[in-house]
Formats: structure tokens, C-alpha cells, sequence
């Protein structure tokens, strides 16, 4: 396992302010009628579904203690074992503030207490910032001390990274700083990182099926879930040959299962670790009240109507192909786990659906798989591009995607109906007039708005002078908004400039902009045929930005395609 490849980062940004969408099968394992408001007839109606698209992983909702669904999709055992990636830091945070109850260590403690050596611009870090990555340290997506088996030598590896921003002054996802509260652990415990968890966190919560990179693995019904992308299926042993090192501690490196998640969390929300004021403390949080991430010492937390409040984090594993969502509901007592396998944008569409079934807000369609075998023969990119459509093929370990590279293609491959086709044309056309009317805002020198369209004039003007002058901006197309409730529907810009090029969403709710997020930086590319918008969008600096550029989660089939695509030429 290479934790460099994990978007552990991504997935959680994914999560941020995660509005579920439409799920499925729930069988009462403790013959409890469901509580009042929970739809278990379309959760389990919208989980025997999944069957159908492939989806292989393990859905969980419980219940006030009773568990409502648990089942798995795909041939998978619903008490699976899942790397769950980032869904360790929580249990991480946990263990840091049991930890300070104790006396062993001080929230406001900072680094220095820890690590003497440490640089002056990071001394005074404190570990509250560290536990809400406002500590100003980096790395969202990887970690800096991967394949490290020193600790000394891994903290001094991170300390010696720049700074991301000020300490305490703004949020930036960061697993290096969870790797540096594991380190803080082990100082101030004298023990590992690993003892004090289980101690802490997985025998008061019950979870006897969770356990660490670099020790054995499970047989049975408890074996670890076999991706496709794993380079040869993995077998029960010790450790498999895997090795814990310091780029797994603290923001990763644990193996857990739904139930043992859900164990987790109703321990968490009932004081059995956090005691009387622990749902307080966890819900508690410490971003600015306008931001897009709301982060405590412990979750990502949101207020949802008609939900309550949501305490959520997520995993990605890219490597091995484990993806992991948690969530659970203080208002009604209710515990929703999604673990699955292979396809990243699939397991957060079920999520997604998982929630939306749940609480009855309408069951969001799955998009169908395409039939045949993934198609994982190609070795280099490839363009498809013909009557005005452009696609290209990029190749993948699953199987190869097909990224639409205008609004044209998006719509060909997402609209399931003419009255979808002109929902999405009309978000491309508002979304082109938006960024007319920001370029000339940019321009006037007024002082913006307090509103999404303003933090894109703002954006606008600070990417100018950083990046220098736009080269195009393209529209790529629209989708229906699966993930989260910041918008109805999403559009994708590619903004080229002279030093980089940025791809980023914008959130419409009708004709009104919601939110922006970041997706991609990079170089600019070649110019390209494609629906170039007037030059004058920019990125949005969002804190904890980050993913794959758009794309649909089925895969290409090669079967069955060339009538499809018979009007296209390769490139």
C-alpha cells in the first residue's frame, strides 16, 4: 500500500456537507419497528437496486442502538473489513481528547512542548489546531512521511514542510497534522500510537474487529474486501506483507468494518467516551460561520433541515480501491455507513442515495452500468471527436474512463430525457453569462459582494496577478447535483491561464449561485476544440478543495460502442 496514491484528502472534501441521495435494502436484525420518519421500505428497496450497476461494498443504517440495514452488494459480506483511510482520524481525535482529560496533554499545548526542535513558524501550533487543521500545515492528498519507520525522523520530515497559511487562521485539510497528533500521542503516553487508540477508543466502543496496518488480517466473513485494483487478491495472514510506517498513523492506517463503525459512533454521540458533554464537543465547530467547511475537533458537522445535525467523515484509498462514508444524526439517533469497492463517484452516489431514501427526500437514480467487462486495454490517452462532440479516453486500473471535454458531450452522456437536456443547457448558458459578468466586475475595480458571485469576482483579480492573464475558459457541461444540497446542479469550468490551469465547480440552486469549490490545478494545456467561455473566471480559493475532474462513473465498455460513437473520429 502506497500511501502517497490515497486521496484520502479528496474523499472527505467529497463529504464536506454531504447530502445523502436515494438507498436501499434494510432487514430489522433486532426486530424493532423502525423509529418514526425512517423509510426502511425505500432504503431497502433502493439497496436491492445496486445489484444491477455493479456496486460492491456494505451498507449500514442503525437506529437508536437497533440495525436497520446491513447488507452487502456484489458478492461482498456485509462484516467485510475496509481500509477505512481517513475515517481514522476521528477515532484519532478521540483518543487526543480522552487524552487530555486525563492530564497526559493540554489542547492548548504547543508543538514545542512536544518537539523541541521544532521550527520557530510552527512552534506555537497548538494541538486544538491540529485536531480542526487550522494549524496551517499541508498536504491534503498524501503524506509527507510515507514508508518513514522513524517517528523522530518522520515529525522532523513534516516540520520541515511550508507552511500552507497562518496557524489559526483558516482551515486547510491536512493529514500530516494528523500524523503529528499520532507522534503528540506517543510523547505524551509514552506508548505507540496504536496502543493508545486501542486503549482510548476501540475497547471502550466495543470495536474487536478493528485493527492496524502491519497486523494480521482476518478470515471468513471478516476478510478483507478484494478490489480490482489490487495487484493479486489478498489472503488472511500477518500483515500480508504490509508494513506500517509513519505515512499510515494517525490520519490512516486502520482497518475496520460497518458495525464496528457504527459501534464508533453511538459511543461517541452517547458520552461512553466523550462522557455528558462529549455530543456537544463533537459538534461543536471552530470554522468561521460563512465557511463551506465546518470541521470540530472530531467531524466534518452541518445542520441539514429536515435532518438535524450531521457529524460525517470519509476515506479514499485509491491503491488498494477502499472507499468509506460515516455519518450519523444527533436529532434522531441514526448511524449510516457506505464502504465500497473500485469506483470512488459510484460508492458516493449510493451514499448519497443511502440518505435520500432514509430520510424520504426523494430516491435519486442511479445511473445505469454500461454491459460487457470494463475496458481496461488502453495504454495512452485517446480522443474521440466528431458533430460537435469531444471526449477522451483515459486509461485506468479498473477500467478506462470517458471524460466529456465540452458541454456538448456532458449533456450527451447525463441528460436521460429531453426536459434533463435543456435543465443542463440552461445551467451551461447562466453559467457562461455569469462569467461574462464577472470579468467585467473584475475589471470595474468596485469592491464585490459577501456572496458566492463576489468570491468569484475576488478570485478573478487574485488569479490574474498570480497566474497571469486568461488564455480560455471553458464550460465543460452540467450535472444534476447527486452529492451534497449546496445546489441543484452543478456546472465544471476549466480556466486556463499563462501559469496554470483550474478546474472548479460552481453550485446553482435555479438561476442563483450557492457555492464554489476547487477541483484540479495544473498546467495549462493545449488549446482544444471546445466550448471556450469570454476570458474571466477564476479559481475560488476554497479551503479543502480537491477531486477528480467531472467525469460519469461508469465505465467504458468496448462492446457495444462502435454504433454508439460511429459518427466520431479518433484522434
Amino acid at each position: 500500500m502506497d500511501p502517497n496514491r490515497r486521496r484520502i484528502g479528496a474523499a472527505l472534501a467529497v463529504l464536506s456537507a454531504f447530502h445523502l441521495a436515494a438507498a436501499a435494502g434494510a432487514v430489522s436484525r433486532s426486530g424493532a419497528p423502525a423509529a418514526r420518519g425512517v423509510r426502511v421500505d425505500a432504503v431497502n428497496r433502493y439497496w436491492k437496486s445496486l445489484a444491477a450497476i455493479g456496486f460492491r461494498g456494505v451498507g449500514l443504517v442503525a437506529q437508536g442502538g437497533s440495525v436497520l440495514l446491513l447488507e452487502g452488494s456484489g458478492g461482498v459480506s456485509p462484516r467485510a473489513t475496509f481500509d477505512v483511510a481517513s475515517i481514522a482520524k476521528p477515532l484519532t481525535a478521540v483518543a487526543v481528547l480522552r487524552a487530555a482529560r486525563r492530564g497526559a496533554l493540554g489542547l492548548d499545548d504547543p508543538l514545542s512542548r512536544f518537539f523541541p526542535d521544532a521550527p520557530a513558524d510552527k512552534r506555537a501550533i497548538t494541538v486544538h489546531q491540529l485536531l480542526t487543521h487550522t494549524g496551517g500545515i499541508g498536504n491534503s492528498t498524501g503524506d509527507t512521511a510515507s514508508g518513514v519507520k522513524n517517528r523522530g525522523e518522520a515529525v522532523r520530515m513534516i516540520l520541515a514542510t511550508p507552511l500552507v497559511g497562518p496557524p489559526g487562521k483558516g482551515h486547510s485539510y491536512s493529514n500530516d497534522g494528523y500524523t503529528l497528533l499520532a507522534a503528540i500521542l506517543e510523547v505524551a503516553r509514552s506508548t505507540t500510537w496504536e496502543a493508545v487508540v486501542r486503549e482510548e477508543v476501540l475497547r471502550p466502543a466495543g470495536m474487536d474487529h478493528t485493527f492496524f496496518a502491519g497486523e494480521p488480517w482476518p478470515s471468513g466473513p471478516r476478510a478483507v474486501a478484494q478490489a480490482t485494483v489490487m495487484d493479486v487478491p489478498q489472503a488472511a495472514g500477518p500483515a500480508n506483507g504490509r508494513e506500517a510506517d509513519w505515512g499510515c498513523k494517525g490520519g490512516a492506517g486502520i482497518f475496520s468494518t460497518a458495525e464496528d463503525l457504527m459501534r464508533f459512533m453511538n459511543a461517541a454521540a452517547s458520552g461512553a467516551l466523550l462522557g455528558p458533554g462529549g455530543a456537544a464537543e463533537i459538534g461543536k465547530s471552530y470554522a468561521p460561520p460563512g465557511d463551506l467547511q465546518q470541521y470540530s475537533r472530531v467531524f466534518r458537522v452541518v445542520d441539514f433541515p429536515g435532518r438535524g445535525a450531521e457529524w460525517s467523515h470519509g476515506g479514499a484509498d485509491t491503491a488498494d480501491g477502499h472507499y468509506s462514508h460515516l455519518f450519523y444524526y444527533l436529532d434522531s439517533k441514526i448511524v449510516l455507513v457506505v464502504l465500497g469497492l473500485d469506483d470512488e463517484d459510484l460508492v458516493t452516489q449510493v451514499a448519497s442515495g443511502l440518505g435520500n431514501a432514509l430520510f424520504g427526500e426523494g430516491v435519486a437514480e442511479v445511473p445505469p452500468a454500461l454491459p460487457g467487462h470494463p475496458a481496461t486495454g488502453f495504454a495512452a490517452p485517446m480522443t474521440l471527436a466528431g458533430e460537435g462532440l469531444r471526449f477522451t479516453i483515459a486509461p485506468g486500473g479498473a477500467a478506462a474512463r470517458l471524460l466529456p471535454e465540452n458541454a456538448v458531450s456532458t449533456s450527451f452522456l447525463l441528460a436521460r430525457s429531453a426536459r434533463e437536456r435543456e435543465d443542463l443547457e440552461r445551467c451551461v448558458r447562466q453559467t457562461r453569462q455569469l462569467l461574462d459578468e464577472v470579468a467585467q466586475a473584475a475589471t470595474a475595480g468596485a469592491a464585490p459582494p459577501d456572496d458566492p458571485v463576489g468570491h468569484l469576482v475576488t478570485a478573478w483579480r487574485e488569479a490574474g496577478s498570480e497566474d497571469g492573464v486568461v488564455k480560455e475558459v471553458t464550460v465543460l457541461g452540467a450535472t444534476p447535483n447527486w452529492a451534497d444540497s449546496l445546489g441543484g446542479m452543478l456546472a465544471f469550468v476549466r480556466v486556463a491561464r499563462e501559469k496554470r490551469t483550474t478546474v472548479f465547480r460552481l453550485y446553482w440552486r435555479g438561476a442563483k449561485l450557492t457555492a464554489t469549490l476547487d477541483l484540479v490545478t495544473g498546467a495549462p494545456p493545449p488549446a482544444a476544440a471546445s466550448d471556450a467561455a469570454a476570458p474571466g473566471a477564476a479559481s475560488p480559493r476554497v479551503p479543502g478543495g480537491s477531486g477528480p475532474a467531472p467525469r460519469p462513473h461508469r465505465p467504458l465498455d468496448r462492446a457495444g460502442t462502435e454504433g454508439y460513437f460511429s459518427h466520431l473520429t479518433v484522434e
